[in-house]
């Protein structure tokens, strides 16, 4: 009897999974992680030039961009602030992170349908979910998540491709790609240059 619910409780999960939509899948995804970890590239359609660097999350509040090539920045979430910050410059931008893009990876609970941001799109094909997001923000014109279908049923982030307000398209692609693995919490504390020798 034991076994026939756990049975029926599994079916239930995954037939309820199947008849999600691309964005309640992809929703799911993000509230059910708890880490990720990944190398990437970054580059613009038509104008050229390629970043390359690492990219964290440790949900709900922190995740960290960290640019390598060609430059040293990074754009980080410590968990009660974000920053950008030049280290080559040593130069320090506050950014929002409770609205708009941001918030995607702060929020406890990700929704796409809130105040800042609309989805205009999504589409699940083959092995391929996406969704395209118009966040309220000035320079940002949309947001596409671009998620791939693993031969066991789960998805996985695969790239982010942002249009700005000029039509550029700015698309990052992610791999080796980790899960659910420990990282260490140096990873998203910052403190400003300015403040660093003080106590």
């Amino acid at each position: 009897m034991k076994r026939f619910l756990i049975l029926i409780s599994i079916f239930i999960i995954v037939s309820s999974n199947v008849n999600a939509s691309p964005l309640e899948k992809i929703e799911a995804y993000f509230n059910n992680m708890t880490t990720f970890e990944a190398d990437f590239r970054q580059f613009t359609v038509n104008i050229g030039g390629v970043s390359e660097g690492k990219f964290y999350i440790n949900r709900p509040r922190q995740f960290l961009w960290q640019y390598n090539y060609p430059y040293k920045q990074k754009i980080v979430s410590t968990g009660t602030g974000a920053y950008f910050y030049d280290e080559e410059n040593e130069q320090v931008t506050q950014i929002p992170v409770n609205s708009g893009f941001a918030s995607i990876f702060t929020k406890n609970k990700v929704s796409f349908n809130i105040k800042g941001l609309k989805v205009t799109k999504q589409v699940e094909k083959d092995n391929i979910l996406e969704i395209t997001l118009k966040p309220n923000e000035d320079n940002i014109q949309e947001i596409t998540f671009i998620m791939l279908k693993k031969p066991n049923g789960k998805i996985q982030l695969n790239q982010i491709a942002s249009k700005d307000n000029f039509g550029d398209t700015t698309i990052v692609v992610f791999n080796n790609i980790e899960e659910g693995e420990k990282l260490d919490k140096e990873l998203f504390k910052f403190v400003p240059p300015q403040y660093a020798d003080e106590d």
